[in-house]
């Protein structure tokens, strides 16, 4: 069996199966006739009609062919967990009988690619289900990586035998993709692991969450400035209508990025990792800031409607302001931290 694994630049991994099947049973005795095995379902008990091949959850635009081409006797079944896949030969297996084909899917690199800056961990089975029992004589990995890949570093959960390592060509290519190249024999359902060191894993998995929580949070800090602006345009127009517009803006974002945060969370706490503790403190302090922006505001539509008096306002503002900065600087402090 050959597997290969090839990660694109664009968001994509591909898996490819060059499999070579055989019915290790008892020998065929005499001729096949493929008439009065259809005709008498009971004949041929010990052949192999079909088989199922589990796939990942996330496979997409998957392919069954052999060297004539495309196989059509096959069918999928997307379940919760998996895709479930039935594959048919050409033609039944009986004991001592052979047969070659080719299955390969698609899935997205968000699922098993994990980064930390430009340091990048992927995490794949070294060998994946082919079909229940199975047992493989040989198998040849073959992981296909992106062009400038370096320093690469293969942690599989038991011993491989490492090959040389190859350069692959493609389209665009200007020195090639290197290619990491592993052998094992005599493999199992056992064996179906993944290739990845589990520290190191759990070490990508929260660096890659805490990435996601310092965008969002940015993103959030940033439209308090835009509702400033917001605020700004009001007190020179007197238009109501453009600050309600800003509110309802700054409320709708808000809620979503702050529910995205809160997602992140549960998964850190999921990870075990005691960085969920200060993406909570964050929270807290967000709302206050939330609350004194929105402050800020009242005060804004008080002095238009001359219900404060400007020398007021603009003390009262700079309270505002004060407060607000220095939690802003907390938040600050707790991103550098993370």
């Amino acid at each position: 069996m050959a597997r290969v694994i090839e990660v694109s630049h664009w968001g994509n991994i591909a898996v490819e199966e060059n499999v070579d099947l055989k019915h290790t049973g008892a020998v065929l005795k005499g001729p096949f006739s493929r008439y009065d095995y259809q005709r008498q379902p009971d004949s041929g008990v010990s052949s192999v009609r079909s088989f199922k091949t589990i796939l990942p959850a996330a496979a997409q635009d998957v392919y069954y062919r052999d060297e004539i081409g495309n196989v059509s006797t096959s069918h999928l079944l997307i379940l919760d967990d998996s895709v479930e896949m039935e594959i048919r030969p050409r033609f039944p297996l009986f004991g001592g009988w052979k047969t070659h084909y080719i299955v390969g899917y698609n899935l997205p690199s968000y699922e098993y690619l994990y980064n930390l800056g430009d340091q990048y961990a992927l995490k794949m089975r070294l060998v994946d289900h082919v079909f229940d029992e199975q047992v493989i004589d040989s198998l040849t990995v073959k992981i296909i990586l992106p062009e400038g890949a370096k320093n690469i570093q293969v942690d599989s959960p038991y011993e491989v035998s490492r090959g040389p390592d190859e350069l692959h060509h493609t389209y665009l290519d200007t020195f090639g993709r290197p290619v990491i190249v592993a052998h094992k024999k005599n493999l199992v359902e056992q064996h179906i692991q993944d290739i990845v060191d589990p520290a190191a894993e759990a070490r990508m998995k929260v660096a890659c969450i805490t990435e996601q929580v310092l965008t969002l949070v940015n993103r959030r800090l940033g439209l308090y400035r835009h509702f400033d602006e917001t605020v700004n345009r009001y007190k020179q127009s007197r238009d109501v209508s453009t600050l309600n517009s800003g509110k309802k803006s700054l409320e709708t974002e808000h809620k979503a990025l702050t529910s995205e945060v809160a997602l992140l969370q549960s998964r850190l706490k999921t990870e075990g990792s005691d960085l969920c503790d200060k993406v909570s403190e964050m929270q807290k302090l967000d709302a206050q800031v939330k609350e004194l922006v929105l402050k800020s505001a009242v005060e804004a539509e008080r002095l238009v409607a001359g219900k404060l008096k400007k020398d007021t306002y603009i003390e009262n503002e700079k309270l505002i302001s004060g407060k607000r900065q220095e939690l802003v600087s907390k938040i600050d402090h707790i991103l550098d931290a993370l």
